[in-house]
Order: structure tokens, then sequence, then C-alpha cells
């Protein structure tokens, strides 16, 4: 998902949606301007067999949890990220400032202030005393395993996209089909 969510170092996802307003609403314009209806194009049997027809052959290979969880990772995949690089940037050199004058115990009252969990994580483990290198072999187990987490996701949705052509064809034929008859 960190992938596709970044393009040359800048967020995409309210470019995809402005993109796609901007697609449909020329198709829309370009029937209108050769006389053709838009509901012409618009088929709920179509659609039905497009959209749902290639998220079940995708919940074949996957673990059905996928499929129901869709809208969240759609929209997760979509909106912003809650903190901005430069936050972050701040808050690490802040509490860096912080240990360097009170040592890793003055990092205690920064727990319930970190930006997330990961992060509370780590500073709970550094005031506790562990080892820095332990810390960020755990961090980096973390992190690797949310990777992982999200690839599979990413799968999920390379499938669909992938099986969505073929049911696509699948519903045009079944169109063609009902307005021959």
């Amino acid at each position: 998902v960190s992938q596709s969510r970044y393009r040359f170092g800048v967020y995409n996802g309210t470019s995809f949606l402005i993109g796609t307003i901007c697609s449909l609403v020329v198709v829309f314009v370009t029937m209108r301007l050769l006389g053709a209806s838009p509901a012409e194009v618009l088929d709920m049997h179509a659609l039905v067999v497009v959209v749902f027809g290639s998220m079940a052959a995708t919940a074949t290979a996957f673990n059905f949890k996928h499929l129901f969880k869709l809208p969240i990772y759609f929209m997760k995949a979509m909106l912003p990220l809650p903190m901005k690089g430069s936050a972050i940037v701040m808050d690490i050199k802040r509490m860096a400032d912080k240990a360097r004058q009170g040592g890793l115990p003055s990092l205690t009252s920064e727990i319930p202030g970190a930006p997330d969990e990961f992060a509370r994580r780590g500073i709970k483990m550094l005031v506790s005393g562990n080892d820095s290198v332990v810390v960020q072999r755990m961090l980096e187990a973390d992190i690797h395993a949310t990777h992982e987490r999200h690839m599979e996701v990413v799968g999920f949705f390379e499938a669909v996209g992938g099986n969505a052509p073929t049911f696509g064809l699948l519903g045009t034929v079944l169109r063609l089909y009902r307005d021959w008859e």
C-alpha cells in the first residue's frame, strides 16, 4: 500500500479521485456530444457481474476477511496519512533533546502524547531500560510484519484488478445477448 500511496514522493490519493471524476466527466460529455445518453452505458446487470464477480473470484484465492474489509482497505488507501512527515521529525527532535538533557527516563512523560502505538511502544521499551539494539530489532520486526500484512492486501487489490477485465467482458457479452433477443 505504501508504494501505491506515493509517486515521486507526493501523495496521490486525491489525484486518483480527481482523475477518476474527470475521466468520467469526459466520457459522459463525449457521449452527449455524439447524441448518446450516458444512461445507455450504465447497466446494473453488468455492474453486478463485474464488481461482485471480480471480488468473488478473487476471494477464492485469498482469506475471506479481505473481502469483508475491502471498504476499510479502500478508504485507508485513499485518505491522507494522519500525520505529516515534518510533524514526526519535530516530535523526534524534541524527544531527542529531552533525552539528552534528562536521560531516557525523562521520556516517560512523552508516552501518552506519542503520535501512534508504534512510537509509544518504542519509547516504553527505551524508558524500561532495554538495549537500543534490542528495541531496534523489535521495531524492525514490527515494521516487517506490518509490511507483509499490507502486501497481502495489495495482492488482493491487484487480483481484483486482474479479474475485473474478464468479468467486464462477460458483462458486455451478457448485455449483447440480452439486446440481441
